[in-house]
């Protein structure tokens, strides 16, 4: 079996007394001590050995703490790794604000308490480790986008013609169809159909692998929200009728803008509120909501479910955030879209259900300039 490693400090301080007490404290909390009594030499030592963390005393010799702090902030092979100033001359709040405020993670002063000094420098560690399992998972996650992209560009470029001359052919078989030949005409429209709906499920497909892979990046600008889900439900109208589900809608202004690509927020209306028209029970009603959310727009659409979606969110959220099992439906391809759109344009959207209703909202940025005030998660 590997034995794990210890976590490597680099302890930077000109005094040889401060650096073999500070050392043994460390050695005694399980970490590897690499020492340095120069500035130019904590520079050098950190580059050559990148430890996971370095302590650096404020006044040094040749360089002050605080400049190389900033050093180390500026270097790409340094700048990850947590800072934690130590010193006994600067000990006031405003040397710990400028010791902060220039780049450091943590400032402690001597005489330092073994116990704090080792949990401090076990959560800097700790907080580290963290952000880089993060970036990994996030690496990773880029990654498996862009195979996913080049997988469905390939089967795209397989499939594209074939579809392509499938249904050419058969607009030609039906016009020689005879006027009479009902049955004919009826397996030819089905086929007819069904090459369309492959063909706009490898399109989607495609749509939802490039935004994932950001290499379909949105070009947003003010676009009108109301007049976008205006045209939406008109067209959505007749699918509506023949599930006999009515719209109720609420929109406060049709000059509110969302900072959006306008075929993308056309894709995102199209997907939340056809899904909705599909699932909503016979005879129901979906409310479409559009309002301020202080500079953003908020998006809200709510239905209840008919008996086949009846208390089953879980199965909506499933379809909603796992848009890749495309053995459940183009819905659920299409609601992947929404979601990859909402994520792309720097927005926010989640569903939720209370007393049998399901309501799925978005928030778009606005134009206005965002001020941060938390966030919601998409969920």
């Amino acid at each position: 079996m590997t034995r794990r490693r210890s976590p490597i400090v680099l302890h930077v301080d000109d005094s040889g007394e401060v650096r073999r007490a500070i050392g043994r404290v460390l050695v005694r909390g399980g970490f590897a001590v690499v020492e340095a009594d120069t500035g130019a030499d904590g520079l050098a030592s950190a580059e050559r050995v990148r430890p996971d963390l370095v302590i650096l005393d404020v006044d040094l010799p040749d360089l002050s703490g605080l400049r190389v702090c900033e050093r180390l902030r500026a270097d790409p092979r340094t700048r990850h790794i947590p800072v934690l100033h130590l010193s006994g001359a600067r000990v006031g709040v405003s040397d710990r604000v400028t010791g902060l405020e220039g780049g450091a993670d943590a400032y402690l002063t001597h005489p330092v308490d073994p116990a704090e000094l080792i949990a401090t420098v076990r959560a800097l560690i700790r907080v580290r480790l963290a952000e880089e399992r993060e970036k990994q998972v996030q690496r990773r996650a880029r990654s498996a986008s862009r195979a996913r992209d080049d997988a469905v560009s390939a089967v795209a470029q397989l499939l594209g013609p074939p579809l392509s001359v499938i249904g050419i052919n058969l607009e030609g078989v039906l016009a020689a169809l005879p006027a009479g030949d009902s049955v004919a005409r009826s397996r030819g429209g089905a086929l007819q159909e069904a090459a369309r709906a492959a063909t706009q499920i490898l399109a989607e497909l495609g749509d939802l692998a490039r935004l994932e892979a950001g290499r379909s990046p949105p070009a947003p600008e003010a676009t009108a929200v109301v007049p976008v889900l205006t045209g939406i439900l008109a067209r959505l109208a007749a699918r509506a009728e023949r599930r006999r589900v009515n719209f109720r809608s609420l929109f406060p202004s049709d000059e509110l803008r969302a900072l959006c690509e306008p075929p993308r927020l056309e894709q995102l209306v199209s997907a939340l509120v056809g899904d909705a028209v599909e699932a909503s029970a016979v005879g129901g009603v979906i409310e479409i909501d559009v309002a301020p959310d202080g500079p953003d727009v908020a998006l809200t659409v709510r239905y209840r479910p008919g008996a086949a979606r009846r208390g089953a969110l879980s199965a909506l959220a499933e379809r909603f955030w796992d848009p890749s099992r495309v053995r459940r439906g183009p819905d659920a391809l299409s609601l992947g879209v929404a979601r990859a759109v909402v994520i792309a344009h720097g927005g926010q959207i989640w569903t939720d259900e209370k007393d049998g209703v399901v309501a799925v909202s978005a928030v778009l940025p606005g134009p206005a300039p965002r001020v941060s005030t938390g966030s919601r998660p998409n969920r």
